[in-house]
């Protein structure tokens, strides 16, 4: 593209010459210029002309003396001077030509602008942050251990315990459960169909010698006959043994009862609020009651 557009500028260059150079030729600037020209007068001719009117010569075109501003008188004779030089040289003449058919100027080839990369600004680099010591985090408390003293048959004994190991500084807390305690062995007959069955059963054990019996009324075995009440099983066996050799079927049923039972609960971190000589003195005068860990989700106090 820039290579073509070179040849059509140049080509425009010869044609405005061509069309351009004849004309210089037929017409030639000097006598134009002379022409143009006039009547040439020096200077000094020019000042010796008088007015029409008055018969006297033109006055200086330079204003008065008076008007002048004043100055050092060195520096008026050297300007008196160089004003003589300047009329002592002879004008000058300036000939005036047409100027020639203007050329169309070439114009300049658009250089081939290579593509630069914008910069890229540089990020000044960020200051270092500066880092605070970090404070080492504190240990975890200790864990929390729960523990249980029991059990204690009467609650007077579980009160008079509680009010001993808050001397102690060790606070605990009441806490009652109940249970199914075994209580001897039962020999019995079964419960009976009905009062009248039961009431029929009893005439019939007295007549063959049996008289140590009780009718119950009432419960789970109501309408059952009791034939004794043992502490250890085997003195029970023996009584049902002698009871079924007289043709009556007994048996022989453990005898259960609800009872309380009383603890007392604590909890401490680190170490135990008592040493295990403190503990054992303390419990000697509580005959089943033994300190034991208990799950803290179910502590009481």
């Amino acid at each position: 593209m820039t290579r073509w557009l070179f040849f059509i500028l140049l080509l425009a260059n010869i044609g405005a010459l061509i069309w351009g150079y004849p004309r210089m030729v037929s017409d030639p600037a000097p006598e134009r210029g002379a022409a143009a020209l006039g009547n040439l007068k020096l200077l000094s001719e020019l000042q010796e002309v008088t007015e029409p009117e008055t018969g006297r010569p033109a006055e200086s075109l330079d204003p008065p003396a008076e008007l002048l501003p004043e100055s050092e008188p060195s520096e008026l004779a050297a300007v008196d001077k160089d004003e003589e030089v300047e009329e002592a040289q002879p004008p000058v003449v300036t000939v005036e030509s047409e100027p020639l058919a203007e050329e169309a100027a070439p114009s300049p080839v658009a250089e081939q602008q290579v593509p630069v990369a914008p910069e890229t600004p540089t990020l000044a680099a960020p200051a270092p942050e500066q880092k605070t010591p970090k404070t080492p985090p504190a240990p975890p408390p200790p864990a929390r251990v729960c523990m249980s003293v029991g059990p204690l048959d009467l609650q007077s004994e579980a009160e008079k315990l509680r009010l001993q190991l808050l001397a102690k500084g060790v606070k605990a807390t009441h806490r009652s459960e109940s249970v199914q305690e075994q209580a001897g062995f039962w020999v019995l007959i079964p419960p009976q169909k009905s009062r009248e069955k039961a009431a029929e059963l009893v005439e019939r054990l007295k007549l063959a010698g049996i008289t140590d019996l009780w009718r119950f009324t009432s419960g789970e075995l109501a309408h059952a006959i009791s034939l004794g009440l043992f502490r250890s099983m085997d003195r029970a066996v023996i009584r049902r043994k002698a009871v079924v050799a007289k043709g009556f079927a007994a048996e022989v049923r453990p005898r259960f009862r609800e009872k309380s039972r009383h603890w007392l609960d604590f909890s401490f971190q680190g170490e135990p609020p008592l040493p295990a000589e403190a503990w054992a003195a303390l419990l000697q005068e509580y005959e089943d009651a033994k300190q034991g860990p208990r799950p803290c989700d179910k502590q009481a106090g």
